[in-house]
This record gives structure tokens, C-alpha cells and sequence, in this order.
């Protein structure tokens, strides 16, 4: 099997976890002492029991002594426990806003091409899960290396004073050990199972929780009622299942330990009977014991979270692995164009590369691995289905421009329209600097455009696309001054709403424009258009452009969107992508784009007198299924 040499994660991790080095260190030296406690304590015990032992013949006395340092123990370990306790929340939290940040930080470096492919945003959401990756490494080897100093201080204290406690721990622990298999393999079995039976009862839980209105308007809400509570007492079954194997195999796992703990207590016993030993040693012994079978116990559960863990891992080899689109970032800031020009450009979306192929074909081997041993974590299938859907894509682009030329030139509105699939979003994203395009060339006022940096580009590009974006939890105001500089005052807001005739829309909203998106307001999907309009204007770029922009529109708001579009196009570059052709028709130039090329070009009346012309098909189309829906 082919070993792939990076990109590695100890090194990430180190300098992850050398930010918080003050921190981590006070929960290392917390656990440290907890540890030392269950190796010092029966030391202790033994010592006073001992003494006392010399002078006093009291057994009450003596249980007291030892029952009062037992607990003197206790409580310091209590104090550390609590102390460890608040100093993980805080030490959790700031390693998972690290390695958020981390993310964002290489999500920028992809690029918006490729997180705007939904084959790699779905990776990119499942990678988030890996943001708990730090804080679970450091768990792991926080509690491996407390439950090695059990054993490191137990162990040798054992031997010395009899080898044969150990002979019996070591065998206890191997069986221990296959309990713990055992029960890993019958767990995760199980869990496969569940999660195939639960996920339409999860479906249907979120169809109840989320569009129960909808429910309501059906009328079939009992019905659908009755399957729904039907299903979660499945749930219940699947949930009681689950938690019975575990809680089976975790008291067997515990009967082996106590059994290990007696037969350790008879030996000793009998030493003491026969003289041997004293009862503080005796004391001693025993507890040692039961730290060296609690500390091997956890020795054997942190197997299984490697295993867990180790799975993230790939999943986080694979995301930092990933590479962006653009083959360079420009080497010089753009300034305000003048045009924009495609010449003979040619674009085919990327594919994986053979590298990439050959990398996730060992992950998918890794992980096919792990599930025929029984031995993946739950989210490992659902991986290992994305994985090998990435292996089943076509090797070879297909080529979606074809030597496409066209200009858009500044105080001018250029309407794109064409087909679905002809190529006019792949164009946007082209100017954008999403991607760099195949062969050809894109001209910023002369200047190659894959010279410019991607960021000063889209600095310089105002989008109003199809989906509106809109943040929930953030105000109206904040919505609509994302990416503006200076921040517009908000006379100056309400009077670019007034002209989009949803100003008094938002005044009534609870708090206006401080009304928080998704709490206060929930605007329509029209409402929603306006003010990403309405943000693209503010922002005053010199390029504007709106990918079906108004398809939630109602004619004569569209109409005004249109009049609007030409006041502002003196001194930019103002592109419309639409299927609406009577929106179109207000433009002052039309590009009607087919099979990756540009088709025609002209005005609305220049492409009107072609007889047989691709757009004067179009809008007799259109304008017949109008004149049928008005019938």
C-alpha cells in the first residue's frame, strides 16, 4: 500500500498547542498530581498504620487514622479534579476557536472557486468536525500519560514487594483486553446498524420540528403524527439496544477488575496472616493494585479512541492536502477598469488530479480497512461514501467555454442570457477571479487578470446572485454594509431603499434597520433580493453585476430595478445575467451565449431582425407562454 509523506499533523498540532503552552501545561501538571495522589496516598496510610501499630492496640483507632488521611487524599484530589474541570472548558474552547480559525485561514487559501464547487463544500462541512481534533489529541495523551505514571510508580513498588501480584494483574489485563475488543467490535457493529435505521427517523423528526405548518396546511397531521411517534419508539429500541451492549460488556469488564482486585486482596491476606506482611502494608498493596488495574483499564479505552482519532486525522491529511484553483494569486492590486475583456477564452472545471486520485484511493483503503475489522468510528462510513464518490468522477473536464469572446465596456448595461448550462454563470465566476480560464485570455483594462490578485479583484466587484445571501443574527444595517468603505450613513440607506420601494418595509420591522435578520425579521424572497440589491449599490464598486438578480421580482419592482440599473451605470461596468427576456430587452447591449460561445450580440431590436435568430427564438417562446398564462 503506497504511504503518502504529507502534509503531517504533528507539526500542526505542536504549534496549535504552543499557543496555549501556559494553559495546557497547569491541566498537565493538574493531572500530574492527581496521578502522584493515587501513588503517594497508600504510602501514607501504610506508614501511620505502622507507627501506630508500635504504640496503640485501638483497631478503631487506627481505621480513624487511616479513614482521615484516606480522606485528607480524596479531598486534594477532589480540589484538582474541580480545577481541572474549569481549566478544560477553557482550555477546549480556545483550542477549538484555534483550529477554527485555522480552517478559515486554509479555506481562504482554496480559494472561492473551489469552495463554491458542492462536491468540496460538503468535504469542507464534514471537516469541520475535526475542530475538536487538538483538544481530543490533547485528552488522549493527557490521560495516557497520567495512567503511565500510575504504572511507572505502581509498577516497580509491586515487584518489589511481590512479583506475583503483577503475574495476576498481567493475566486480569489481558483479559481485559478482549473484553474490550470485543465489546469495540460488537458496539460499532451495532452502531452501523442504528445509524441505517435511524436515519429516516431523523428525516422525519425534522420535518415535524422545522415545517410543521406545512404539515398543517396538508391536513394530515395526525397521520403523519402517528408514523412519527411510531418511528421514535423504534429510537427508543434502537437507543436501549446500543446503551444495553455497552452497559453489558462495561460490567464485565468491571467483574473482571474486581475479580483481579480479590484475588490480589487473598494473596496479600494470606501474607499477612502468616506474618509476612503488615496491615499498612497490606493497606499499601491493595490500593496499589487497584491503581495498576484502573490505570491498565484506561490504557485499554484509549485504544479504542485512537482509533477515532486516527480516522480524523486522515480526514484532516485530506482536507489540509487539498490545493485551490488558482495556479497564482496575481502580483500586483487591481485598479478601477475601464472594460472587461474575454478573449477566446476556453474554461473546463477542474478534476481531480492523479496525485489527488492516488491519495484518496489510500484513504479509501484505510478506512475499508478499519470497517472490515470492525474497528471504524461512526462518521467512518459516511466518509468512506464521499471518499469513493470523488473516485467515481470522470478523469477527463468537460469544456464549458469554448473561445468565448465578448467585452463589457463601463457606462453600459450588458445583458448575458442563454440556456441553462450555456456557460453565463461560469463567465461571472470567470471575472470574478474564481478561476483562471483553460486558454485564452481575460483583460482588466488591458492587463491580463490572472496578474491581479484574486482579493484586490473582488474588491472591485459588487454581486447580486440568484441565492440571496444574507447573514441571520446580524442587523439589517450590518447586512447592508458588509464590504462597504466608507460605511453609508443611514439617510443614505433609506433613500436607496425608498427608490427600491422597501424602505417602509423595513421601518417596520421591529427596530429597523437594527432588526436582527432571523430573530426580529425574517424577510420574503423578494424582500430578501431588494436588500442584496441594495447592498451591491451601496458598496458604489465599479463593477456591478447581478446573476439572475431580480428572479424573485414582481414586474414592475422589476422595472424599477432596471431604471435604477441605468442611473448608476455612469462610471461602471454593470452586467445583468437573466433568462427573463423582457428584462433583458432594457439593456443597452444583449450577449446571448450557447454552447460555451458567444451566439449573437446586439441590441434587443438588432436581434429581433435576424430571421431565423437563437434570441428572437427565445422571446417568441416566452412571449407565447405569457399570452398562455394569461389566458
Amino acid at each position: 500500500m503506497r504511504e503518502f509523506s504529507g502534509p503531517a499533523f504533528g507539526p500542526f498540532l505542536l504549534a496549535l498547542l504552543k499557543r496555549r503552552w501556559p494553559l495546557l501545561a497547569g491541566l498537565i501538571a493538574l493531572a500530574l498530581a492527581e496521578a502522584l495522589a493515587v501513588v503517594v496516598a497508600p504510602v501514607l496510610v501504610k506508614r501511620q498504620l505502622d507507627a501506630l501499630g508500635l504504640v496503640v492496640d485501638s483497631p478503631l483507632r487506627m481505621f480513624l487514622v487511616a479513614t482521615g488521611l484516606l480522606l485528607a487524599v480524596q479531598l486534594f484530589s477532589s480540589a484538582c479534579g474541580a480545577l481541572s474541570r474549569v481549566a478544560d472548558a477553557r482550555g477546549q474552547e480556545r483550542l477549538v476557536m484555534d483550529m477554527d480559525r485555522a480552517i478559515y485561514d486554509r479555506m481562504a487559501r482554496l480559494d472561492v472557486g473551489f469552495l463554491e464547487n458542492p462536491r468540496n463544500r460538503k468535504l469542507v462541512y464534514m471537516f469541520f468536525e475535526i475542530s475538536h481534533l487538538p483538544w481530543d489529541m490533547f485528552q488522549f495523551f493527557r490521560q495516557g500519560g497520567r495512567s503511565l505514571v500510575w504504572i511507572a510508580g505502581v509498577l516497580p513498588l509491586l515487584l518489589w514487594f511481590d512479583w506475583r501480584v503483577v503475574v495476576f494483574l498481567v493475566a486480569g489485563s489481558l483479559l481485559q483486553i478482549l473484553v474490550l475488543r470485543r465489546r469495540i467490535r460488537r458496539e460499532n457493529t451495532y452502531r452501523l446498524y442504528r445509524e441505517r435505521r435511524m436515519a429516516g427517523i431523523r428525516e422525519m423528526m425534522f420535518l415535524l420540528r422545522y415545517h410543521y405548518h406545512q404539515v398543517l396546511a396538508l391536513g394530515g397531521q395526525e397521520q403523519i403524527r402517528t408514523t412519527y411517534w411510531e418511528r421514535r419508539e423504534q429510537a427508543l429500541g434502537l437507543t436501549v439496544g446500543q446503551e444495553r451492549i455497552g452497559a453489558w460488556y462495561q460490567w464485565l469488564f468491571s467483574i473482571v477488575g474486581w475479580l483481579l482486585t480479590a484475588a490480589v486482596a487473598s494473596l496479600l491476606g494470606l501474607r499477612v496472616l502468616a506474618g509476612e506482611l503488615s496491615i499498612g502494608s497490606f493497606v499499601m498493596l491493595t490500593a496499589w493494585s487497584a491503581a495498576l488495574v484502573a490505570a491498565l483499564a484506561q490504557l485499554h479505552e484509549q485504544a479504542g479512541e485512537w482509533a477515532r482519532l486516527s480516522s480524523i486525522i486522515l480526514q484532516w491529511r485530506f482536507f489540509w492536502g487539498q490545493q485551490g484553483t488558482l495556479a497564482t494569486d496575481g502580483i500586483r492590486p487591481a485598479q478601477d477598469p475601464s472594460e472587461l475583456v474575454l478573449d477566446r477564452v476556453s474554461f473546463s472545471y477542474p478534476v481531480l488530479g492523479q496525485g489527488e486520485r492516488e491519495y484518496i484511493a489510500y484513504l479509501v483503503r484505510e478506512l475499508k480497512s478499519r470497517l472490515d475489522r470492525r474497528e471504524a468510528w461512526k462518521t467512518d462510513r459516511g466518509i468512506l461514501r464521499d471518499w469513493e464518490a470523488l473516485l467515481e468522477e470522470p478523469a477527463a473536464p468537460v469544456k464549458v467555454l469554448d473561445e468565448l469572446s465578448v467585452r463589457f465596456g463601463r457606462d453600459s448595461l450588458t445583458a448575458v442570457v442563454g440556456a441553462n448550462g450555456a456557460g453565463k454563470t461560469t463567465l461571472l465566476r470567470l471575472l470574478n477571479r474564481h478561476h483562471d480560464p483553460g486558454g485564452g485570455r481575460i483583460l482588466w483594462s488591458g492587463e491580463p487578470l490572472s496578474e491581479l490578485t484574486a482579493a484586490s479583484v473582488r474588491s472591485r466587484i459588487s454581486l447580486s446572485a440568484q441565492t440571496p445571501f444574507l447573514m441571520e443574527s446580524f442587523t439589517i444595517r450590518e447586512n447592508l454594509t458588509f464590504g462597504c468603505d466608507p460605511i453609508p450613513s443611514d439617510a443614505h440607506i433609506y433613500g436607496l431603499l425608498e427608490r427600491l420601494d422597501v424602505a417602509a418595509t423595513v421601518r417596520s420591522w421591529p427596530g429597523g434597520l437594527d432588526a436582527a435578520l432571523g430573530e426580529d425579521v425574517t424577510p420574503s424572497g423578494g424582500q430578501a433580493q431588494l436588500l442584496v440589491l441594495a447592498r451591491a449599490l451601496l458598496q458604489a464598486r465599479p463593477v456591478l453585476i447581478l446573476d439572475e438578480g431580480t428572479n424573485q421580482l414582481d414586474a414592475l419592482r422589476e422595472q424599477a430595478v432596471l431604471e435604477l440599473l441605468h442611473e448608476h451605470k455612469r462610471g461602471r461596468i454593470v452586467i445583468l445575467v437573466t433568462h427573463r427576456l423582457p428584462a433583458a430587452r432594457k439593456a443597452d447591449r444583449i450577449v446571448l451565449i450557447a454552447d460555451g460561445r458567444v451566439a449573437e450580440a446586439g441590441t434587443h431590436a438588432e436581434l429581433m431582425s435576424l430571421p431565423d435568430g437563437r434570441y428572437r427564438n427565445f422571446w417568441e417562446v416566452q412571449m407565447k407562454e405569457a399570452v398562455d398564462r394569461e389566458t
